[in-house]
Formats: C-alpha cells, structure tokens, sequence
C-alpha cells in the first residue's frame, strides 16, 4: 500500500487460492486470496520493510512493518509461499483454483445478487473529495 515493499515473481501460475479460515479472516478482514509460488521465485527489493509472524506452528505470515499490508502465508520450513493477490499488478486473468477452510465461510462471503455495485469512477464521485476549487 505505501510502497516500502516492492517484488518481482518468476513462474507465476495463472490461478490463485482462497482460505477462508479464522486466522486468515482475522489477519485479512474477509479471507486471504494467495498466488503459490517457490520463494526462489520472488525477489523482494527491500526485506528490511519487511515484517513476519509465526501465526501457528507451521505457518508464518509476512506483512510490510511501514504500513501493515499484508504480504504472504507461507508454510514454515518449506520453499513455498503464497503471495497476497493484491499485490499483482494485473491479476485480471487470474482464476480462483481452490478453497481452503471452507466450512468456515461466513455470511461476508455470500454475495446476493441484489447488492449494490460501483465502478471506480462512480466510487470516487461519490466518496472522494473534490479537487481544490470545484464544488463537491
């Protein structure tokens, strides 16, 4: 989100994941959507902006220590890690390939079809201030 953290992934797959268990949704607000990758595969610019957290036994979970965004899941002792999805800069054909924990969805995660939905541009007219000298 602020910057600090910047990486280049090799190999990326064209799927990501979804988990949706009590760790993930306390860690994410909703659930974590994760792109697997072998950790020679990504190079981090700056690891000093970097911060992790052994989250469980096996687990760790890497997060900028500037801003708080949340960066990986990774299984501890392993080559492997999922890098938050948000992090990419163009995951639009991405398709989601598994669900983790999912006897643990909650109503967050059902998406009626009557919900309201917004373009950027409609969202920004609406919540955004005003450039400087035009009225709101």
């Amino acid at each position: 989100m602020c910057g600090a953290v910047s990486f280049t992934a090799r190999n990326v797959p064209s799927h990501f994941n979804s988990c949706y268990c009590e760790m993930c949704r306390r860690w994410t607000g909703s659930r974590f959507l994760g792109v697997h990758l072998r950790r020679e595969d990504v190079d981090i610019k700056d690891e000093t902006a970097v911060g992790t957290v052994h989250s469980s036994e096996w687990a760790e979970r890497g997060f900028c220590n500037k801003c708080g965004s949340a960066l990986w899941y990774a299984l501890r002792g392993t080559d492997q890690v999922n890098l938050s999805a948000g992090l990419f800069d163009d995951p639009q054909d991405m398709t989601l390939a598994h669900e983790y924990f999912v006897d643990q969805k909650t109503c967050v995660h059902a998406y009626a079809d009557t919900r309201i939905q917004m373009t950027k541009a409609e969202t920004l007219a609406k919540f955004a201030p005003a450039p400087e000298g035009e009225p709101q």
